[in-house]
């Protein structure tokens, strides 16, 4: 081969390779982040201001030119207009792994891909450290970030001004890491309505237990009757409807109309006591006694 046909593909390899970097949708260039979150049309103004004040900007900007890339869950404004977080009383240190728990150290572009393969990884530490971690999920084509399993937003859109290696998310909440906040509302509550019925389920357990303690073993819900009604009449205290004031079971032809309450026993129809006659049936609890004319 000649020096010439040896240039020749030289020269043609160069320009291959040129065109390819050039034109490659993965083909890193400079990116600059708060180009990105201050674009037109892309309400982050808040979420930038606050990058800059805590100068925690640069380092996302390092990391979004690192060959990893960057990962970006980025509050919206309205996000910072409705959250309750006390930024007055938070240390520099708490501000930063704040915002920085809002970073990945890589690259996860294209939202349905990109945030499929982080619910599959989850959790998934942050920029903040360890124990700062989000964790994915999705219901239906909603998809969701949790932040140390205390707070939770949906992720909306990733924003298309994004630049490989870097992938910007816009996100409706503000992520409160509970390292810093503690429990959330939600997670509390949860945690309360369990307590809650755990004591419940204990309370009820040992009402059964003393139930089954103090039930005779083979006794009926007839046999208690008979017995209670047995007892009620050694008492003398049997009390019979429409029977004068005062009257007791041996008065004579005392009539007795409707029906006899004796605690849990019920003696239907009409019944006489000395020369009446007895014309209805007796019942007794479940028991029914037919009683013959006399």
């Amino acid at each position: 081969m000649g020096l010439g046909k040896i240039m020749d593909f030289t020269l043609v390899f160069i320009v291959t390779i040129t065109l390819v970097l050039n034109f490659s949708p993965y083909s890193q260039s400079f990116v600059n982040v708060t180009d990105i979150l201050s674009s037109p049309n892309v309400p982050l103004h808040t979420f930038l201001s606050l990058l800059q004040t805590e100068n925690v900007i640069e380092i996302l900007q390092t990391q979004a030119n690192a060959q990893t890339g960057l990962t970006l869950f980025a509050p919206n404004d309205t996000a910072f207009a409705i959250d309750n977080v006390p930024w007055g009383n938070l240390s520099l240190d708490q501000l930063q792994s704040l915002l920085l728990s809002h970073a990945l150290p890589e690259y996860f572009g294209d939202r349905s891909s990109g945030i499929s393969t982080l619910r599959q990884l989850s959790p998934v530490t942050t920029m903040a450290g360890g124990q700062y971690t989000l964790s994915f999920t999705s219901v239906l084509d909603t998809f969701c970030v949790n932040v140390s399993g205390s707070s939770r937003a949906q992720v909306l859109n990733a924003v298309n001004v994004s630049t490989y290696p870097t992938q910007v998310y816009q996100i409706d909440k503000v992520l409160m890491p509970e390292v810093i906040f503690g429990l959330s509302g939600g997670a509390i509550a949860g945690i309360s309505i369990v307590v809650v019925m755990g004591a419940l389920l204990v309370s009820v357990c040992i009402k059964w237990a003393f139930y089954k303690k103090n039930k005779v073993p083979g006794e009926s819900s007839s046999q208690r009757d008979v017995e209670l009604s047995r007892q009620t009449g050694r008492d003398g205290e049997l009390q019979l409807p429409n029977q004068p004031q005062g009257a007791s079971n041996g008065d004579k032809n005392a009539n007795i109309g409707g029906g006899v309450s004796t605690g849990a026993t019920t003696m239907e129809g009409g019944i006489s006591l000395g020369s009446s006659k007895i014309g209805a049936p007796v019942s007794i609890g479940n028991t029914i006694i037919v009683l013959p004319k006399t």
